[in-house]
Order: structure tokens, then sequence, then C-alpha cells
């Protein structure tokens, strides 16, 4: 049986589940799983999956950290797919990409992940300037411009779905 989280009844498992809503969601690798997202060879491949998802139209992405044993995202799924759908491609994908780079077998993510519906496009910046200052909380980082593994670093930050938030894009 899993070991669990502590707090990990607060993990809720898709109670949320609809397109075109943004979300702030919250994955954790698996428990015992010694594999630090962040590491240079690794967080590269999830900044991938989550851009290979934007380009093949699966969701619209406001943002992300990468931390080392979990990530935050601020995304809304594209019609006609769920967040349930997205997240489990996403973990599925990644799962299989990082244990062949690894050369490893077993779980990569936990099976539960966190989600909360935001319920106006206001509420995207604070969840932004949160999961932006993550890095910092954790002494990882000096100032949250210094993380690399973030859609704040300039490069990432252009890449983010700003045009469909500001109503421009369908």
């Amino acid at each position: 049986m899993e070991q669990r989280l502590p707090h990990s009844a607060d993990l809720r498992k898709h109670r949320f589940d609809t397109a075109n809503r943004i979300y702030f969601v919250t994955k954790r690798a698996a428990l015992g799983n010694s594999i630090d997202l962040a590491r240079a060879d690794v967080a590269p491949m999830i900044m991938d999956s989550l851009f290979w998802l934007v380009e093949n139209q699966r969701i619209w992405l406001l943002g992300f950290v990468i931390m080392p044993d979990h990530l935050h995202l601020v995304l809304a799924p594209r019609p006609p797919q769920l967040l349930r759908e997205v997240m489990q491609l996403f973990c599925s994908f990644t799962a299989r990409q990082i244990n062949a780079h690894l050369c490893r077998q077993g779980s990569l993510w936990a099976e539960e992940y966190y989600e909360h519906l935001l319920a106006s496009r206001e509420k995207v910046q604070p969840c932004l300037d949160y999961i932006y200052l993550n890095p910092v909380r954790k002494q990882l980082a000096g100032q949250a411009s210094d993380w690399p593994f973030s859609s704040l670093c300039l490069e990432y930050h252009e890449r983010m779905s700003w045009r469909w938030l500001q109503g421009l894009e369908k």
C-alpha cells in the first residue's frame, strides 16, 4: 500500500473537471521517489511536455514552477480536453520519458494531484506570484527570477498563453 503524505487527505482527485476553465494544480513526486524533478536533465523534459501540450492545443498554459519534489501549474484545458485527461497524458508521458532517460522503473508521480478552480481571471496573478516565490521560500534561489525551471524566466514567459487570458485568442 502506498504510504500517504501528511495532509494527503487534503489532496483531491479530480474534483473539478471542465474545459476552458483555469486551474491551479500541484502534482507531487511519488513517495519514496528519489528523483529530483529540478535536476538539469529532468526539468527540461517536464517543460518540453508542457509546451507539447500547448502546441498540440491540449492546454492554455499560464505558469509553472518545477521544484525538487513537486510542480505547480496554472493552466486551462482546451476543449474538448478535461483536466483529468490532460494530467493523465502529461504524467504518463513524463514518467515514461524520465524513467527511460534514467534507466529506471517505477512510479514517478503520486497518484493524486491538488487542483483549485480559479473563479476568475483576476485570481491568476496571485497564484503565479505564489508559485514563482516557491523556490525562494524553499531557499533554492535568492530571487524568484533566479530559478531556471519556472515560467518567470524570459525564455519561457513568452511562451505562456497570455493572449488567451486576455480574450484575444480562442
